[in-house]
């Protein structure tokens, strides 16, 4: 469908469980308020006359909001608004899917963690009915034609307010706006494809106003480097594109962080989503080496530059190429202030089980408090340390015979003396339940009432 005016945004809203329901399309109820302008990316956006739905970025929970791209794209994000988010303060969070363009997929399982932060969750969805290449999403900064090295002297490379990662500058100028916002800045988590659209931003848009990135299990990287070598050409290196050395500076002093599954080890002939050129394969056989070698050039060109390297390098455990396994982990690295990592603790009989409800009828009660009665949801493990110092279980597992595997404890987990923590089945749990919580990683504890017997295991 058309729209018939380039200023109609299309915005939905969901109500908490259900699938997305379309509240507007081209027309606009009363109440909604304009935001146009033009300018540069620093000012209000460029080229972008859109109308926001203030109910789709003032409700609770669940929502969708659209908008037109420098281009003329109409393209659309799922939010998730947290119960205790600060319009004024409160931290925008946006989050880039992979190369499956699953973006409604990525809001549900970044949802949790959004509301435990108390964050305005974004997810822009680059549909390959748009961008039917990879490429397209991930290196947006050619008019036409590959982005590699004779781009820019064949006058290909775009102007920055035309790269396609200024969506994203744009669309958080636009909801602070329409929130009426004070925020300095936004936060930024890519996966997979996403990882690679993060760390390409951060590198040709030096001076974008992300607070802090991460950038988890990309297939390959454009490396903070120049020279003559193909491994350091554009796209895999900096030679062939405008970006200098005083980009680069700002690149590494980011709060940036490279997020690698301990598990994400499959190469090229194992997984036909893995680039296997020579130039890719010369950063690694698998993401996992790949990310590793990033962070460590990056630490090199620091060196070489004599500037300071902000990047944290992290690996969470038993995780694969999966979001959901590393999403967890993200908080230490983007809204604890670089928080040090604690140490995982060998077995201590000092955490103890002190509460549980296994598989709970519907009728037991809303036991995460996130609006749904639904029991592999609503089922949680509670444990508690007994003892007289703080012990770091990131990396733990709970488990039973069947699945030893049903929750890891993410990075940073840490339970000090007399405090508890509870793991929900799955759902998001909503508000403040006076301890820490968390929801298992694969999305269901799936315990049985008929003698499950659960573990906690180091």
């Amino acid at each position: 469908m058309t729209l018939p005016d380039s200023r109609r945004l299309f915005a939905w809203r969901a109500l908490a469980g259900a699938s997305l329901l379309l509240m507007a399309l081209g027309a606009f109820p009363s109440g909604q308020t304009a935001v146009a302008s033009q300018g540069s990316t620093a000012d209000p956006p460029t080229r972008l006359r859109v109308l926001f739905s203030d109910q789709a970025l003032l409700r609770l929970g669940f929502g969708i909001i659209g908008h037109q791209t420098a281009r003329g794209e109409n393209l659309k994000a799922y939010i998730y608004r947290a119960s205790r988010f600060d319009s004024t303060t409160g931290r925008i969070w946006f989050v880039m899917h992979g190369v499956n363009r699953n973006a409604e997929d990525y809001a549900r399982a970044a949802a949790p963690v959004a509301e435990r932060v108390n964050a305005l969750l974004v997810v822009v969805e680059f549909p390959i009915s748009v961008y039917p290449r990879s490429s397209d999403y991930t290196l947006g900064v050619t008019t036409y034609g590959p982005a590699d090295g004779r781009a820019l002297e064949e006058g290909r490379w775009r102007t920055p307010d035309d790269y396609l990662y200024s969506e994203i500058e744009r669309l958080f100028e636009l909801i602070r706006a329409t929130l009426g916002g004070k925020q300095p800045g936004y936060y930024l988590f890519g996966h997979s494809a996403g990882a690679q659209f993060a760390h390409r931003m951060l590198t040709f848009l030096p001076n974008v106003k992300v607070i802090a990135a991460v950038a988890a299990n990309a297939g390959w990287y454009t490396l903070p480097a120049r020279g003559g070598a193909p491994e350091f050409t554009m796209p895999y290196g900096l030679q062939g594109t405008p970006i200098d050395d005083a980009a680069v500076r700002t690149l590494l002093g980011r709060r940036l962080t490279i997020l690698l599954g301990e598990l994400d080890t499959a190469t090229a002939a194992e997984d036909e989503e893995l680039r296997d050129t020579s130039e890719a394969q010369y950063q690694g056989t698998n993401r996992f080496e790949r990310g590793r070698f990033y962070f460590q050039l990056g630490q090199g060109e620091a060196q070489r530059l004599r500037t300071a390297f902000n990047w944290r390098l992290a690996t969470v455990d038993k995780a694969n190429h999966r979001a959901g396994d590393v999403l967890p982990s993200v908080v230490p690295f983007l809204f604890a202030d670089d928080m040090p990592l604690c140490e995982p603790a060998i077995a201590t009989n000092v955490i103890v089980f002190s509460d549980f409800k296994y598989d709970p009828p519907l009728d037991a009660g809303d036991f995460n408090r996130d609006g749904r009665r639904v029991g592999t949801g609503d089922e949680y493990v509670t444990r508690r340390n007994t003892g007289q110092i703080p012990v770091c279980i990131a990396g733990w597992t709970l488990g039973d015979a069947l699945e030893r595997w049903r929750h890891v404890f993410p990075l940073g987990t840490r339970l000090n003396p007399g405090e508890s923590l509870t793991v929900f089945g799955g759902g998001i749990p909503t508000g403040d339940f006076g301890r820490q919580v968390q929801w298992a990683r694969s999305g269901l504890l799936s315990l049985s009432n008929d003698g499950d017997t659960i573990e906690l295991r180091d």
